[in-house]
């Protein structure tokens, strides 16, 4: 029996490596479906085969399957399936239970990669970052993919300038990979440079097509530069151009991408533009809550479409669904304003005006460092009952904003209003000592304008002049401060001010004079015509808000 034994023995090694053959040849073609009925095939008569145990997890993964892969795992085979495990439950929404499920003490290469993402979803990014660095660092990783993803977790955790610094020392994968192209745009969108963001689409726009350009057709080439499209939709949204972003995001909800996470992006910044109906936003950001969209989402962006949606309800008065989903906001974000602000206009909107105002005040008293928008609400119901005073303390109770320029220039006005000349000089005169005296600092140059303008207006000319002369210490071309100045010297010592008049820019007249219109002016108009405007002061009558839909970030 020893002989046809053997032979049984060589003729399933032959099968077997046959089915392994082709279990290659599927897996490089990305077959994965017939790759996993192969792949069952080797399993059902070796049951311990662990390369293609692997082959299988990998398959239902690729397929989707991620339940159908949570009941194979559980087996007696010997071979490590936390990475796989961890990874389905974190694709089916369940991030805490994937990090519980990893190993807390050496864990493997793979099991380091899944954990990084999960806390990426789980807005955990510097722990994501330090993974990402550990791999590329201390395992020597330093794949495409790992380096991309660094780039995005060093973004989305506010380290702008260690990410850059990385950037530049991965120059290379700038010219090869779309990818991290796309991730180098966000670092420069969450900075604020829209221009260099802009440009790195532009980037990633061309390597992505130069990549698939042969073997896509264009419905699946636009398919995978819908992320890229609304990125770019995204910067021009926030530059201000809302029409063309609304073109951008209309043709890619159009395509209906294959990333649900993108078309969410796109719904909900097509909201935020502000040219849907009421019942069209409601609906369009509505569809966002259905369970494929929430597990495609990270935390940030549910946030953001949360937020937006309740807005939505609230703008179609349908008063008793916005206060349910106000109520549950406040209690998931109990330290955002947005949920209360929400809540009191709601009251504000039925009439229930001190209990909207009781609602503001108790979230003011319990986040005070978080209530900025709250505090302002409140000075802007105080005005518009007549209670200057009291808006008045409210803003003067505002440390982070009290010094800003815009809120100096608010209570001034105030001030003016009940006739407190005084009180309205304080404010100035407090607002220059609280700021350093830099020429580069462009709120103190603005206050400074103000104190002056201000006293020369109230005929304090001796402090206007003081004001006026630091002006021109900052800058000597500053043609509106000499003016002043030398109208402020004319009203308590013409010899100064002809000096500094002196200096004032001499002006070719125009040919086109009207002699007879000049004539006709009377010395008011002429004082009129000659003051010159603040720069970039801006005067605010009235406080409050504009309340604006949130944009959500391509992530």
């Amino acid at each position: 029996f020893g002989p046809v034994i053997s032979n049984h023995l060589a003729m399933a090694e032959l099968k077997l490596d046959a089915l392994y053959s082709k279990l290659d040849e599927l897996g490089k073609r990305k077959e994965y479906s017939q790759a996993l009925v192969v792949a069952d095939q080797i399993l059902s008569s070796q049951v311990n085969e662990k390369e293609a145990f692997i082959c299988k997890c990998i398959c239902l993964l690729k397929e989707g399957k991620f339940e159908d892969l949570l009941k194979f795992l559980p087996t007696t085979l010997e071979v490590s399936t936390l990475a796989y495990k961890a990874y389905a439950l974190y694709r089916l929404g369940q991030g805490e239970e994937a990090l519980n499920s990893l190993p807390k003490t050496k864990p493997s290469t793979l099991e380091l990669q899944v954990q990084a993402q999960v806390l990426y979803r789980l807005n955990e990014f510097s722990k994501c970052a330090e993974i990402y660095t550990r791999l590329c660092e201390e395992f020597k990783l330093n794949s495409e993919e790992i380096r991309t993803n660094l780039v995005a977790a060093l973004t989305a955790s506010g380290k702008l300038s260690q990410c850059l610094d990385y950037v530049s020392r991965n120059k290379e994968l700038l010219t090869s990979s779309y990818e991290f192209n796309y991730n180098v745009a966000c670092c420069y969108l969450a900075k604020g440079d829209f221009n260099t963001a802009e440009k790195y689409l532009v980037d990633s726009e061309k390597l992505c097509r130069e990549l698939f350009s042969e073997d896509y057709t264009e419905s699946e080439l636009q398919d995978e530069l819908a992320v890229i499209n609304v990125q770019m939709a995204t910067i021009k949204q926030l530059r201000g151009d809302d029409q063309a972003a609304n073109v951008i995001y209309e043709v890619v909800l159009k395509n209906n991408p294959s990333d649900v996470s993108v078309s969410a992006v796109a719904s909900n910044n097509l909201v935020a533009i502000g040219t849907q109906t009421k019942m069209q936003a409601s609906r369009k950001l509505k569809h966002l809550f259905s369970d494929q969209v929430q597990k495609k989402l990270s935390q940030s962006q549910k946030k953001s479409i949360d937020f937006n949606y309740c807005l939505s309800l609230l703008e179609a008065n349908k008063f008793e669904l916005c206060r349910t989903m106000a109520d549950s906001l406040q209690k998931r974000y109990p330290d955002d304003e947005l949920p209360v602000l929400i809540l009191a206009s709601l009251q504000f909107k039925e009439k229930l005006i001190d209990q909207a105002r009781i609602t503001l005040q108790n979230f003011a008293a319990s986040y005070p460092s978080s209530s900025v928008t709250v505090q302002l609400t409140l000075a802007q119901m105080d005005l518009q009952q007549g209670n200057v005073k009291l808006a008045i303390s409210m803003l003067e109770s505002i440390d982070s904003i009290r010094n800003k320029p815009a809120t100096i220039a608010a209570l001034v006005d105030l001030y003016e209003q009940i006739d407190d000349i005084d009180g309205a000089i304080a404010i100035l005169d407090k607002g220059l000592e609280n700021l350093p005296e830099k020429s580069e600092d462009k709120s103190y140059v603005q206050i400074l304008r103000k104190n002056a303008d201000f006293k020369f207006k109230c005929k304090h000319y001796q402090e206007a002049i003081k004001m006026y002369t630091k002006l021109l210490e900052i800058n000597r071309k500053d043609a509106a401060a000499l003016s002043h100045l030398v109208m402020a010297y004319s009203f308590i010592d013409p010899n100064q001010a002809a000096q500094y008049a002196s200096r004032l820019p001499k002006l070719d007249p125009p040919d086109d004079i009207d002699t007879d219109a000049l004539e006709n002016l009377n010395m008011r108009s002429i004082q009129r015509y000659l003051l010159i405007p603040n720069d970039g002061f801006q005067n605010t009558n009235e406080l409050g808000i504009k309340r604006k839909t949130e944009r959500v970030k391509s992530s």
